[in-house]
């Protein structure tokens, strides 16, 4: 969540921020390694939220199996929990995001939706065995990226930009990218694959099984995996290949949509540092519930939702206003932080001391 505040920054203040991380719309012009690196560094925090939103809610579906309750009655929580972040994108995010802009209120379909996409599809998906849904997932990546060789460069309907392509809808001519009714950023089926390996995973620590061992060695195949698919530069790029052999182009793999380059360099990493994570905890006291990333990360949707219109309010404020160099983006990240940091603590408190039933979707 910090991180995602040093991307939201570098996007408000840093007139570099890299927008072109994408086959769709890829910028033609090379970075300075300072502004790209910055945002590579956030390119975690997407597949991460993904991945740990399926473990987190694969360790409370077990939770609930082992109180007796139903198999419907945990459909019908991630049934709702989803339906609940749709219309967090929809009527909160997107109205927040027009109004910034100052444009016409339009519709921005983006992590979010994603996030609800995936939780509806587990009502079904959960059935599988976690091999399955590594399976399924692997297959899923294929899927995507051939559909996105075939559908790439053509007429987008509304269907296929929901489900597997990012980009805009408008029943009438095309405009500018953010100057439609509706603006897919985040397709359904191309992110699916991340909380399906985070529900097999929420499994097993949910049975109380080591994690450490099989994060390492995920991890370590997946980086395999990406500097083979980066290397051969061809099946799993979705089309976004090297201009040459810097370390930033090997590093400049498609997001919008993810390609399988993408997703085995992030979630790569991110299994390395969760393995750190894990091996770090065990030498840390439980009792320190005042660390700053435990407070924020246990009310990570709540942050989400009020850290972006304070990231906006400071050029308001005439604090942070644009252009700022890249470092900039660093520092007003942890001035956020550091403002939002009592209000996640007093949110966190209300939540586990009320237990109000709507703190379950927020």
């Amino acid at each position: 969540m910090v991180v995602m505040a040093v991307d939201h920054c570098d996007f408000f203040f840093n007139p570099h921020h890299a927008a072109g991380d994408s086959a769709g719309f890829r910028q033609p012009f090379p970075l300075s390694p300072p502004d790209f690196l910055t945002r590579w560094c956030t390119h975690l925090c997407a597949p991460s939220f993904v991945f740990l939103a399926g473990a987190g809610i694969a360790i409370s579906a077990a939770s609930s199996a082992r109180r007796g309750q139903s198999a419907a009655s945990i459909d019908r929580y991630l049934l709702v929990r989803g339906l609940v972040l749709f219309g967090i994108e929809v009527f909160y995010w997107s109205l927040a995001f027009s109004y910034l802009r100052g444009g016409f209120p339009s519709v921005f379909l983006q992590v979010i939706y994603t996030l609800g996409a995936g939780m509806i599809a587990m009502t079904l998906l959960r059935r599988l065995s976690s091999i399955g849904l590594v399976i399924g997932a692997a297959a899923l990546l294929v899927v995507c990226e051939v559909a996105h060789g075939r559908l790439a460069g053509g007429e987008r309907s509304l269907p296929t930009l929901l489900t597997l392509m990012p980009g805009r809808w408008s029943p009438g001519p095309r405009g500018d990218l953010f100057d439609a009714p509706l603006t897919v950023l985040y397709p359904a089926l191309p992110w699916l694959p991340a909380m399906m390996l985070g529900w097999a995973f929420g499994r097993r620590l949910a049975n109380d099984r080591e994690p450490v061992r099989p994060l390492l060695l995920g991890g370590l195949g997946l980086l395999a995996l990406f500097a083979v698919a980066r290397g051969a530069d061809g099946f799993g790029n979705m089309g976004m290949h090297r201009r040459d052999g810097s370390t930033l182009e090997w590093l400049n793999c498609s997001k919008y949509p993810p390609s399988i380059t993408f997703f085995a360099m992030e979630l790569g990493l991110m299994a390395l540092l969760l393995a750190a994570f894990f091996a770090l905890q065990r030498r840390v006291s439980r009792g320190v519930s005042w660390n700053p990333l435990l407070v924020i990360g246990q009310v990570p949707m709540f942050f989400y939702l009020v850290h972006f219109p304070l990231i906006a309010s400071w050029g308001e404020l005439g604090v942070f206003t644009k252009p700022q160099p890249w470092w900039m983006s660093w520092v007003g990240a942890l001035c956020t932080v550091a403002v939002l940091l009592p209000v996640c603590g007093a949110y966190r408190w209300y939540k586990q001391t009320k237990k109000h039933v709507w703190t379950r979707y927020l």
